[in-house]
């Protein structure tokens, strides 16, 4: 059997075995490289975060998923914030029906989690202390949503508790060192500690390894440039997880409650987050808080924001995760680039501004007649559930998205406009005077501001995400007044450069 120091270590074994070895089948109509049979231990399973060059995983979406699951959620309500393809894997929309989260904290009323503890503290040698997650009574059926993860077996001696993990199938990018190595390993040392024992090895046993196809590329580029310096061979300190098994239930419900104040933008976020009992899940909210600070444009606050956790594995995961983000050249393994050139620049502000004049010459100042809330608010809003609900409309049918990408731009540009007219430092920032005129009525504003407005370019599925995320920020900041003007306008301008950013792209590259 392999076996490898940590989650990183492991990643970089298994992806190479099947670039080797791997044999290509297509499953259901995907490309496949695959290894069958694999069996392999990770022996320093807290040493959980992976940063490899090319990988370009998310700590944000990998701590948001793994405190759902432990929590007992399967909502996409909350999961789709931080996740945004998980609704792909949805049959409904609303939830994963095999999700981990209730199969594991709530199986027909059964919390196999508080078995384990409760089975190994009455009997440290036990060997029956198993979780199932496949479900033979609902899980033969054809369903987008069919657990990966099987079993999940402690074994716990001389001190240390094991654990071993059976898996029918893995994704090597998006499953095995996207999120089960981390959520395993949280898991495992969630009930190392209510059982007083040290943390052992994960001992792995999977059906099928494999690679997509949609990821021959990338796994090419990780694997020719390196796992590079590896979190832990920085020499991060680990952020332990130290709470108490009784209040395990009442600490995560906390974890939410502290986490909407973060996604709100709220005040009381920062005493909050300083206030949370438990340091392995209060480095997760850090990590949620300069995630959401990022979004909202200020990067400088995002560093402040995980400054407690300088010289840990998740301050750094977290500190390279924001360098990625916000890198200016382009990433390994990530969609290139688009150069906007002048000229498709130029034509796109020629379009535009045609377009607005006709809409104008139609509707006049009607669009902010009811004012920011009701009218102008409210319009933005609409586009932005149009949008979203475009995810189902057919990957060749471009049209749909590329109109609602336009007006949601337009209104956008528009709303800066009137938010300059209420705010003389906005004016000052978006038209270089705080001269005592309206910038929202006509056109003559709105042009000024679209003659140098920079697209910010994103791949498209993520520029969804990111659009989402700022406009539910700058929305709830609005009708609670806990956003200031200029605070809107810059929200209101990052919605704005994504949407001119995904008219730029090439048509090739898709839509959100």
């Amino acid at each position: 059997m392999t076996t490898y120091r940590n989650a990183e270590e492991a990643f970089m074994g298994e992806l190479g075995l099947i670039d080797l070895t791997g044999h290509e089948i297509v499953v259901r109509q995907s490309a496949t490289r695959e290894l069958t049979a694999r069996t392999f231990e990770i022996l320093h399973p807290t040493e959980r975060y992976i940063s490899v060059r090319g990988r370009l995983n998310s700590i944000v979406a990998t701590v948001a998923e793994t405190v759902w699951v432990l929590a007992g959620r399967n909502d996409l309500q909350f999961l789709a914030k931080y996740l945004p393809r998980a609704q792909d894997f949805s049959d409904d929309g609303k939830t994963w029906r095999a999700g981990y989260g209730p199969r594991l904290r709530n199986w027909h009323g059964t919390d196999q989690l508080s078995e384990v503890v409760n089975m190994l503290r009455s009997d440290p040698t036990s060997r029956r202390a198993v979780m199932s997650m496949f479900d033979p009574a609902a899980d033969f059926t054809a369903s987008k949503d069919v657990p990966c993860n099987n079993w999940i077996h402690f074994v716990q001696r001389n001190g240390r508790l094991d654990m071993s993990i059976a898996v029918r199938s893995n994704d090597i990018m998006w499953g095995f060192s996207g999120i089960n190595t981390f959520e395993w390993s949280v898991t495992q040392e969630v009930v190392a500690r209510a059982l007083g024992a040290q943390v052992g090895s994960q001992n792995w046993l999977v059906g099928s390894m494999h690679l997509y196809g949609r990821h021959f590329e990338q796994a090419a580029t990780v694997l020719q440039l390196g796992p590079g310096t590896g979190v832990y061979d920085r020499g991060a300190e680990s952020v332990a997880y130290d709470g108490q098994w009784e209040a395990l239930n009442h600490d995560l419900e906390t974890w939410f409650r502290v986490e909407s104040l973060i996604r709100e933008g709220s005040p009381e976020a920062h005493s909050a987050i300083d206030g949370y009992p438990e340091p392995l899940l209060r480095s997760f909210l850090r990590v949620v808080h300069g995630h959401w600070l990022m979004t909202a444009g200020d990067l400088s606050g995002a560093y402040r924001a995980i400054e407690p956790l300088n010289g840990t594995d998740v301050g750094i995961a977290m500190s390279d995760y924001l360098a990625r983000r916000n890198s200016p050249e382009t990433s390994a393994g990530r969609d290139a680039a688009v150069p906007f050139d002048s000229t498709a620049l130029g034509d796109l502000r020629g379009a535009l501004k045609t377009l607005h004049r006709r809409k104008s010459a139609a509707y006049g100042d009607s669009w902010k007649r009811r004012g920011e809330l009701v009218g102008v608010l409210a319009n933005v809003a609409r586009k932005m559930d149009r949008l979203e609900n475009l995810r189902n409309v057919p990957t060749d049918d471009t049209e749909l998205w590329t109109d609602t990408v336009t007006d949601l731009g337009i209104y956008l540009l528009k709303y800066l406009t009137f938010l300059a007219d209420a705010d003389a430092a906005v004016a000052r920032t978006f038209f270089g005077d705080d001269r005592a005129r309206s910038y929202s009525e006509g056109v003559e504003g709105f042009e000024a501001l679209l003659a140098k407005f920079t697209p910010i370019d994103r791949e498209p599925r993520g520029a969804l995400s990111d659009l989402v995320a700022i406009f539910e920020r700058l929305e709830l900041g609005a009708r609670r007044n806990t956003l200031a003007v200029a605070d809107r306008a810059k929200l209101a301008a990052d919605m704005a450069g994504i949407c001119l950013g995904l008219l730029l792209r090439r048509p090739s590259q898709g839509r959100p």
